[in-house]
This record gives C-alpha cells, structure tokens and sequence, in this order.
C-alpha cells in the first residue's frame, strides 16, 4: 500500500483544494478575458465616436446657444441652456456630444458639462433633465432641431450672471463670463 490508512484524508482533502484553486483560477482567467474584451470595446466605441465628431464637427451647426433661467413653466426658477442644432452632412446622426462651459475672462472654468442634445440616454443623465422638443432621437441628414438641457450643480457666481444678464458675451470687465460650447462625439448611422 503506497499510502497509509490514516493519510488518506489528507491527500483527498488537498486534491480537493487543488482542484477547487485551479477551477478557481480558470473561471477568473475567463472573467478577466470577458472584461478586458469589453473595456477594449467600449475604448473602441468611444475613440470612433470622438474621431467621428472631429469629422463632422465643421458640418453640424449649433446656433443660438443661451443660457437662462426661465420664469415659468415647470423648470421655472432653473438654469437652462437651451440651442438649436442642424445636420447639414448627408449622414443620419444619432448622437451628438456637446462640451458646454461658463468660463471668466481670466481663462478660470466656473462650470462644465456634457450635454446630449438628441437625448442619449446612455447611462449619464435622465432623459427628464435633458430634453428635446421632438419627438426622434435621429437627426436627419438637413434635419434641425430645438434642445434644452437642465443644468445641475451650476455654482452660484454663474446663476448670478443668468439672473442679472441675459448675454453672457455683453458683459464687461473682469466679472466677464463667456459660454463656450464644441462637438466632443458624433454617432452615424
């Protein structure tokens, strides 16, 4: 007999362990693969989207870009940026990223945000706070659309400006504040 009687549980009881750590080992491996697969996606996913913005940057126009703090209805007394966006490319484009900042003439950021202005919902903002007044969520090739965007977490410097000036570029001096906006992303179709 190669082993003894007494022993026997002990080198079943360490297979088992063995066997356990190994299976173990496998199904993390497998865990790991599945995620870095997926992280690598979604990297892809989101340089072809900035890259395609980058693209179309010069041929999707925003215009009327303003900020506001509307009187009534029911986002009165709330800060709103609200613009209007045109396709003028032959593509149907389902996505646009907006960056959108408050900045004092002195170069300081009082305030950023991304804007969706067809209304992706994507997991970054309840379609709620960013609505558009239509219907779709495409923006046809020519097509033009109204957006409005609620902004959150804005600092009180900024409401400041919206309550007392309806122009941001109007103002002088060094409370200056200008409302920068450009194309982060681009999704076709």
């Amino acid at each position: 007999m190669l082993f003894k009687r007494k022993y026997i549980s002990v080198v079943i009881f360490s297979c088992l362990i063995i066997a356990v750590v190994f299976i173990s080992t496998i199904a993390g491996y497998s865990l790991y693969i599945q995620w870095k697969e997926d992280s690598l996606a979604l990297a892809y996913r989101k340089s072809i989207f900035e890259i395609t913005g980058q693209i179309f940057r010069d041929r999707i126009l925003i215009s009327n870009v303003r900020a506001r703090i509307p009187s009534s209805g029911p986002m009165a007394g709330l800060p709103m940026l609200e613009g209007e966006i045109k396709n003028t490319t032959d593509k149907t484009i389902s996505s646009v990223l907006l960056e959108v900042s408050f900045v004092k003439k002195n170069g300081k950021v009082l305030y950023k945000d991304r804007v969706y202005p067809l209304d992706e919902n994507d997991g970054r903002q309840h379609a709620y706070i960013s609505g558009t007044k239509t219907t779709g969520a495409l923006l046809k090739p020519q097509g033009y659309l109204e957006f409005r965007h609620l902004m959150r977490n804005c600092p009180q410097e900024v409401l400041d400006h919206l309550s007392v000036k309806e122009n941001f570029a109007r103002s002088a001096g060094e409370d200056r504040i200008v409302l920068e906006y450009k194309i982060k992303g681009i999704r076709t179709i």
